[in-house]
């Protein structure tokens, strides 16, 4: 049963790719049609068995009606579709990360996820329709929590893992507080810097991944 990270697909190189999952918070990037639908499918499903055995509880937020994350309902320990939900989950997440630091503190520095006593994951579809689309109260309270959340979280066994299409700093002004970005295919050499970093246009250009190269 493997909890630490998941297994996406392969390189150019035909070599695997992993994704570290534990002690870490994730932010994936890409245009429309980008193939942020089967990176989603790669983490949730490539963690069913944990699911399975609950050494991973999975929640999930879908502002878009729901019409992504229900697809895949019973990997799910709970889904929210509107905004105030959403709130109450990140909320909830921040609960238990701030419980799960009062229990560990003076014992151990970083979780270690086991059969009932899981690696919490939230699964966020289009980050931006909770951070930048929502009514200004649902925004202002959201941005609150999940800030918190991102700073407290990844060492307790509560790690986000986010996909937006719009890096700009007004659409997600946490997205330093990821400790990994993942880059899809983006629109322009800017946006290639925003979410990998300054100057790295040149060495990972992602806005050159063709259209019909997903992933």
């Amino acid at each position: 049963m493997q909890t630490e990270s998941v297994r996406l697909g392969r390189r150019q190189s035909g070599k695997p790719i992993d994704l570290q999952i534990e002690q870490r918070h994730t932010l994936v990037v890409g245009a429309s049609g980008a193939g942020k639908g089967s990176f989603l499918w790669g983490v949730v499903g490539s963690l069913a068995p944990a699911i399975a055995v609950d050494a991973v509880r999975a929640y999930g937020i879908d502002l878009k009606g729901g019409m992504e994350l229900t697809m895949g309902a019973p990997l799910f320990t709970k889904i929210a579709v509107k905004g105030g939900q959403a709130v109450e989950m990140l909320r909830e997440f921040v609960g238990i990360a701030d419980e799960r630091t009062e229990a560990m503190r003076g014992h151990s520095r970083n979780h270690k996820p086991g059969l009932g006593d899981p690696l919490y994951l939230l699964v966020i579809d289009e980050l931006a329709s909770l951070t930048a689309y929502a009514d200004n109260e649902t925004k202002k309270e959201a941005e609150r929590l999940l800030k918190r959340l991102l700073s407290i979280g990844r060492a307790v066994g509560v790690v986000v893992v986010a996909f937006v299409q719009d890096p700009r700093k007004e659409v997600i002004d946490m997205r330093g507080l990821f400790t990994q970005t993942i880059a899809l295919r983006l629109r322009s050499a800017m946006e290639t810097n925003m979410v990998l970093g300054d100057g790295m246009a040149p060495f990972a250009p992602a806005h050159r991944i063709l259209k019909g190269a997903q992933g």
